[in-house]
């Protein structure tokens, strides 16, 4: 599993003014699962972000990372699913402040796959001169 900060949406008709943060993640079982859910959690410290890991500061579902992928999501062995949440800038600030987690539940249920959230990283204009 991977997560990306910084996603713009582009093709199609409208512009997307919007960024996001990606998660994709690849089935390399042996067998089909269902995706349920995907959801974040917040710590302030790395105490409580890996080693308690039961009371996070804030927690969230995102209802609908992936609308070509909808959830429930019948994941074969094999293939990728791709969910998107918006990049707000309460996201930016959690992941520049502590430790953000997204999580990806599927149906057999446990604790979820985990990743860290990374701060996004300060892009250079592209329409400024390079020294």
């Amino acid at each position: 599993m991977s997560v990306s900060t910084g996603m713009k949406m582009v093709g199609g008709g409208v512009e997307d003014p919007r960024t996001y943060v990606a998660v994709t993640a690849l089935n390399v079982g042996d067998r089909p699962t269902t995706i349920t859910n995907l959801g974040g959690m917040y710590f302030e410290s790395w105490w409580q972000a890996y080693v308690w890991r039961r009371k996070p500061q804030q927690a969230f579902i995102i209802t609908e990372p992936a609308p070509a992928q909808r959830i429930p999501y019948r994941f074969d062995v094999g293939m990728q699913w791709i969910g998107m949440a918006d990049q707000t800038a309460d996201i930016e600030q959690m992941a520049r402040r502590g430790y953000l987690f997204l999580i990806l539940y599927t149906a057999t249920g446990g604790r979820g796959k985990w990743i860290r959230v990374r701060p996004p990283r300060e892009r250079a204009n592209v329409n400024e001169p390079q020294e």
